[in-house]
């Protein structure tokens, strides 16, 4: 997102300004009210959750409008045609011809090979580049949403001020209600002054043709859609006055993500937005696009991720789209049904075309020449079948030099904090031979912080760290830092084990896909990919007993995930790893540590016990919100007595006798809500009505009837606002079995 799609909003305090904002609205609208030519509407969403409304107010051409859209929606419409598109860098040409329709409801997931043009096909999508031939066509003025790997907010601004901003027409429309209101508050000091000659019609119009904009837009939530999002990407409410530029790089690629979730646009284009994201925060987003009423594209090489997601997989193979129905799990089934179809059609043609070549040799000057040329013209016609493509990957192959002791790890009563706020207390923790540990958390917790100090890159403020006799680690840091940006990748990996030869080096490097051109460029030319392959290939030559590894799945695709998981399965060493890729610490850990809230929680048996916890975890606090809401009273305990006593029969008739006067609130409770419901339908009606004859051109000159009218919407609009409070407070005293 450019800087100048930005609003430049330095407001401190957003509670203020929207407090402020709330009370000229209504200042402004009871001027209005009285004075409106327009025909308004009050559109009620009768379904939603039950809590106090506000109403929506719509011209009639707005009203239709928007029912034309929804049904529009409701169509699968098309909002993108990509037709025969192709994109080549110089003589390079990643993507040929492709045509590709993108509606409302896609929910693709985008995959295929680092360098195989996904991020190319997503800029060219988003209209940041042209492709190199052919066309891409819209449906009406859709708006479209990009969110690149590595992405950082413009300087210049806060977290709340920059996403405040993220919807430009949001916060310019914002700016001219302000004005507007301002200019009727000027003219009319007081609500004895709102007449029609106090406020120039021009401006009445204007005011509502930005308002009904503004409404529609969804202005009024969006400060608490902002607030939700934020928290949901890590960002606590003490965090918003912090400038952007202060940012790590993590943060700021979650802070950009959430401009452009709050955003809406129609289609949602999004380049491995897990990337920085924590376990917890990947969920929320998973929730958050699945019920997404746009169209959404991910490239991701999250396969959880893409299996709760998506609705289809489109992979780029050789420079074109191959489409696959259902998420990730369904495409691996296919691709594999797939790939074996054409390989057995591929060897039936080619033995067919032996056998045929064989009858032409043998028979060409014989007594069957016409059979054996009429053999050879059909071959000539025929299209043959190429072999299906041998994808290349990463060769990965662990080897520890020795074995080590039992013990490898020892953590005891390990602190860390940073600017006086504790990362964790009294951590402890002892790793065994041939481990493999998970550290989970989310971001923040300290979970990098406790593999620097581990590997002495930071010193803990207090604690123990112990490593067994024998041991020799071998450290991936997510960051990279440990890898030269000026050198050459051939210099970088070959100083670690100076004694190969040139041959042996290259030979190595062309396993981890380094082409012999790429061998000799510069670390800090590469892309995060290659940059990664880079620091596993020094890590496997390396041959340590013990793996210290902090998101090493980052930047890589998937066959390179596969391959590195393969690896390690196999290792015969320990493993100690920071991941957020489920699938990778599904299949790999014996043993998870999670740190939250400066504690640690160990979960034996591997990620899919902390996975289960969770889940009952969930399941128990969704039974406990039931049972909440609809028990009314806690029975008092009773004393234990022998069943035949009196005091049991007694006990038996007032249990009996408070379930009937349980049950007869509980009704009673219901008719209530029935009967508060029903009149709020009534209120609400009569509210349109008034609306409807404020709105009528009949009644214009008519000043009499439109301060009766008026006066009347005063007291239908106090009488609308205390019954849902009525309501309100009926529902959370029903909530807390108060009645």
């Amino acid at each position: 997102m450019s800087s100048d799609e930005m609003s430049m909003n330095n407001e401190p305090n957003p509670s203020a300004q929207m407090a402020a904002g709330r009370a000229r609205r209504w200042a402004a609208r009871d001027v209005i009210f009285a004075t409106c030519t327009s025909r308004p509407f009050d559109v009620w969403n009768r379904n939603s959750a039950r809590f106090p409304r506000r109403s929506f107010v719509f011209s009639v051409q707005q009203v239709v409008q928007y029912s034309f859209a929804l049904a529009q929606v409701h169509s699968g419409m098309v909002l993108l045609q990509l037709d025969k598109i192709s994109h080549s860098y110089g003589a390079n040409e990643i993507l040929h011809r492709i045509t590709w329709q993108i509606k409302d409801d896609t929910r693709t997931g985008l995959i295929g090979p680092n360098g195989c043009g996904k991020t190319t096909l997503a800029r060219i999508i988003a209209g940041e580049i042209a492709p190199s031939s052919g066309t891409i066509t819209q449906s009406g003025a859709v708006s479209i949403g990009y969110i690149r790997q590595e992405s950082a907010a413009p300087p210049g601004h806060t977290v709340w001020s920059y996403i405040a901003g993220a919807d430009a027409r949001l916060a310019d429309l914002r700016s001219r209600l302000a004005a507007l209101e301002e200019t009727i508050a000027r003219n009319c000091q007081s609500p004895a002054d709102s007449s029609p000659g106090n406020v120039p019609q021009d401006v009445i119009a204007a005011y509502g043709a930005v308002h009904d904009e503004y409404q529609h837009m969804g202005g009024y939530e969006y400060d608490a859609r902002c607030a939700s999002v934020l928290s949901r990407m890590g960002f606590r409410a003490e965090d918003y006055d912090q400038p952007v530029e202060l940012l790590s790089g993590g943060q700021q690629s979650r802070l950009t993500l959430a401009a452009l979730l709050v955003r809406q646009p129609d289609v949602l284009v999004l380049d491995e937005p897990t990337n920085h994201l924590d376990i917890e925060a990947t969920e929320w987003l998973e929730g958050f696009l699945s019920s997404y009423k746009g169209a959404v594209i991910v490239i991701s090489h999250d396969r959880v991720f893409l299996d709760r997601v998506v609705r289809e997989i489109v992979e780029i193979e050789r420079m074109r789209l191959v489409h696959y129905r259902g998420n990730y799990s369904a495409y691996a089934a296919q691709k594999e049904e797939r790939r074996q179809q054409e390989r057995k059609a591929y060897e039936l043609q080619r033995e067919m075309i032996e056998r045929t070549e064989e009858f032409i040799r043998r028979n060409i000057a014989g007594q069957k020449t016409k059979q054996a040329q009429g053999r050879r013209k059909q071959l000539e016609k025929l299209e043959r079948l190429t072999p299906p493509p041998f994808q290349r990957s990463v060769n990965l192959s662990f080897v520890a030099s020795h074995r080590g002791g039992n013990e490898v790890i020892e953590v005891r009563s390990l602190s860390k904090a940073y600017n006086g706020l504790p990362l964790f207390e009294e951590l402890s923790f002892l790793v065994r031979r041939g481990e493999r540990v998970g550290v989970v958390g989310p971001n923040g917790s300290g979970k990098s912080t406790l593999l620097r100090m581990l590997v002495g890159e930071e010193e803990p403020d207090g604690g123990i760290i112990r490593f067994g006799v024998g041991v020799e680690a071998g450290y991936y840091d997510q960051r990279r830092e440990g890898l030269d940006q000026e050198s050459r990748v051939i210099d970088e990996v070959w100083s670690v084990k100076p004694s190969l030869t040139t041959e042996q080096i290259r030979t190595y490097l062309g396993s981890f896909l380094f082409t012999e051109e790429e061998q000799f460029r510069v670390i800090g030319t590469l892309s995060g990919g290659e940059q990664s392959r880079v620091a596993l290939a020094k890590l496997v030559l390396a041959q340590v007993n013990l793996l210290i590894l902090d998101e090493p799945t980052n930047h890589l695709d998937i066959p390179a995930r596969l391959a590195l998981e393969n690896a390690l399965d196999r290792y015969d060493g320990t493993l100690l790893v920071v991941s957020h890729d489920r699938a990778f610490l599904r299949r790999l850990t014996t043993r998870v540590i999670r740190i939250q809230d400066g504690a640690a929680q160990v979960f034996d048996m591997g990620y899919r016990a902390l996975e289960a916890a969770q889940a009952e975890a969930r399941e128990k606090q969704a039974q406990e919100t039931v049972a909440r809401a609809s028990a009314t009273d806690q029975a008092a305990p009773r004393q234990v007595v022998p069943e035949t006593s009196p005091a049991d029969k007694a006990a038996r008739l007032a249990a009996y006798e408070r379930k009937r006067e349980l049950e007869r609130r509980r009704r009673q409770r219901e008719r209530r809500f029935a009967d508060i419901e029903a009149e709020i339908m009534d209120v609400e009606n009569r509210l349109m009505e008034i609306d409807d004859e404020l709105g009528n051109p009949a009644h214009a000159a008519d000043w009499e009837m439109l301060r009766t009218l008026t006066a009347e919407r005063s007291l239908t609009k106090e009488k609308l606002d205390s019954l849902y409070e009525q309501w309100a407070e009926m529902e959370r005293h029903s909530s807390a079995g108060l009645d």
